[in-house]
């Protein structure tokens, strides 16, 4: 009940919108898309883990390509990676880089010609 009366003081402009940020480990489980992955992180500072949806801003690859999904399967799955998380953007998805043994996976992909930076995309092809 006192939750209840205390989330009557709370409006859009008094209540800050939710975000993460911060470096966290991770890990893959599942392969949206080239750019995006479902991982599993503890963000909050406690033992608690959640899954969050991930898109990697940085690059874009051809959509569902299942070449490229197999691959960072091959390379990502059940390891413990680490992310650095910049936001989470209009659809809810976390927003950042994820960093692989190799480095940032986005960087290796494109060095891997399985992606293209997003502000390069005149030489896609």
């Amino acid at each position: 009940m006192f939750a209840k009366l205390r989330l009557k003081k709370y409006n859009q402009q008094n209540t800050p919108v939710f975000t993460i940020k911060g470096t966290f480990y991770c890990k893959i489980v599942d392969t949206v898309s080239g750019n995006m992955y479902r991982i599993i992180m503890s963000p909050f500072g406690n033992s608690q883990h959640f899954q969050f949806t991930v898109y990697l801003k940085q690059i874009k690859c051809p959509s569902h390509d299942r070449d490229i999904c197999e691959t960072i399967r091959f390379k990502t799955f059940n390891k413990i990676l680490q992310i650095n998380a910049s936001g989470i953007d209009a659809h809810g998805c976390v927003l950042g880089e994820i960093i692989t043994e190799d480095g940032p996976l986005s960087k290796w992909m494109v060095d891997n010609d399985y992606a293209k930076y997003a502000d390069d995309m005149s030489s896609w092809t």
